[in-house]
């Protein structure tokens, strides 16, 4: 099914929508729209519709290798879509990257930007986001020993404000690290 241009009726806002965490800072909270969760569309990566993630593991976006992904995408296009969830900011609902922040600068930041091809995903909470980053970022460009070291640590807080005394055993089991 090839991907859609994304409309405004698309992210409607609706009283029975499933809620999930706060983001942003407790700024956004997290609604699943199952009608569009795996599906493709086209969405202007000009737009304020795509928000990045301000807490994202990536804190270094090489210069060299964002020109070379610039360059592949201007000669072969978009291979994957930007994974992203949605989440209402009490006026509307938007887009949150979850994985591509690297093909989203890129592509808005273009001169002749083409649309972006995102794909709808269900994410409860910040820490369901931060494992999903972690995951899918290793196959295409891994982040460096710092960014996983401070997601780790993120992934260790969150999961202890639960009231997971012990949650290292369990978040290396979850990513499939070996621990001990």
């Amino acid at each position: 099914e090839a991907a859609t241009e994304m409309t405004p009726e698309h992210l409607k806002y609706r009283r029975d929508l499933q809620t999930g965490g706060k983001i942003l800072g407790g700024k956004g909270t997290l609604v699943r729209m199952p009608e569009l969760e795996g599906k493709e569309f086209l969405v202007s990566p000009s737009s304020n519709l795509i928000v990045p993630n301000p807490e994202q593991p990536r804190t270094n976006f090489d210069p060299v290798k964002m020109a070379e992904l610039e360059t592949t995408i201007r000669d072969v296009g978009q291979k994957n879509a930007i994974a992203v969830v949605p989440f209402y900011d009490g006026k509307r609902i938007k887009l949150f990257i979850i994985d591509g922040e690297r093909r989203f600068r890129v592509l808005r930041d273009m001169t002749k930007s083409p649309h972006a091809r995102i794909t709808i995903k269900w994410a409860p909470d910040q820490r369901a986001i931060l494992k999903t980053s972690l995951v899918l970022n290793e196959s295409f460009a891994p982040h460096n020993a710092m960014e996983r070291a401070r997601a780790y640590q993120e992934l260790i807080r969150l999961a202890e404000e639960e009231g997971n005394k012990h949650p290292i055993p369990g978040l290396a089991r979850e990513l499939g690290l070996s621990y001990g």
